[in-house]
């Protein structure tokens, strides 16, 4: 999964490319700490709206500000 936010823009495209018009992408995470959680954010989110998806979201626990994934649909 860290091919997704340290570079992943083909990796988002392909996925964006081959996903159903009515699918979902789930990508999964537990980041080690909230700052670097943060920084995932930061770097995915972006990079998913520039492949092409629309409805973009961060997934975090809201006790623990801990993320838990992202989803995207196109």
């Amino acid at each position: 999964v860290n091919a997704f936010w340290l570079d992943g823009a083909q990796e988002c495209a392909v996925l964006r490319r081959i996903l159903h018009p009515a699918g979902r992408l789930v990508i999964a995470y537990e980041a080690p700490s909230r700052a670097q959680a943060g920084r995932i954010v930061e770097r995915l989110l972006p990079r998913l709206r520039l492949a092409g998806f629309a409805s973009v979201a961060a997934l975090t626990d809201e006790a623990s500000g801990r993320l838990l994934g992202a989803t995207a649909a196109p």
